[in-house]
């Protein structure tokens, strides 16, 4: 009866022993898969990041081509092209109003000038004074442009806008104006007044 209990101890023992050892390769297996699938994982994010950088990348270069090609396009005949923008300077003069008219009668408006490049550009090609799409017809001493885009960069000249400075003669000077000489900067003046205009449209 002894011998037979000291086997049986004897062998839960060992099968005890060989459960612990079976566990802890399991255990051990498991920690390498898990560590395995961690670096694998890490490695798709970095993969993923790279590829969506990339995708980025092309974006940007695909919107660079398609201003390219828009930039190859040819303005109508009599306009001038800078960038992607082609303008028409009237050789006729008329009052602010007549003269967006004829703009859009061309699928154009009048010219907005919002950055200082855009500027330099016309006041280099233009020598007469000329409407362009500025306006305060709304609510005085708020100046907009037709196209309803915030006025943030200006180019007046000193003194400018001064409304005719309070001199009935001049009527109210709601419109505004490019000068063709001096420092070729934004006059307001009155929008019956005769002046040549800059029509501007997308090449």
């Amino acid at each position: 009866m002894f011998d037979v209990s000291v086997f049986i101890f004897i062998s839960d023992h060992e099968s005890a022993t060989k459960l612990a050892v079976i566990k802890a390769n399991l255990t051990e297996e498991r920690n390498l898969l898990i560590a395995n699938l961690t670096e694998e994982r890490n490695l798709l994010i970095a993969n993923l990041t790279e590829v969506t950088e990339e995708l980025k990348r092309l974006q940007r270069l695909a919107k660079k081509s398609d201003l390219t090609f828009l930039t190859e396009k040819t303005c109508p005949a009599g306009w001038t092209k800078n960038d992607c923008v082609c303008y028409l300077l009237s050789n006729k003069s008329s009052s602010w109003d007549e003269g967006r008219d004829d703009c859009r009668a061309r699928g154009a408006d009048l010219v907005v000038i919002d950055t200082l490049k855009e500027q330099v550009s016309i006041l280099t090609r233009n020598s007469e004074s000329a409407w362009i799409g500025l306006t305060d017809r709304a609510e005085e001493g708020h100046w907009k442009w037709v196209d309803g885009t915030p006025l943030t960069e200006t180019f007046w000249e000193i003194n400018q806008p001064d409304n005719g400075s309070g001199r009935p003669q001049y009527g109210e000077e709601d419109c505004a104006e490019i000068r063709g000489v001096g420092h070729k900067l934004w006059n307001d003046l009155n929008c019956e007044s005769q002046l040549h205009w800059i029509c501007e449209q997308t090449a």
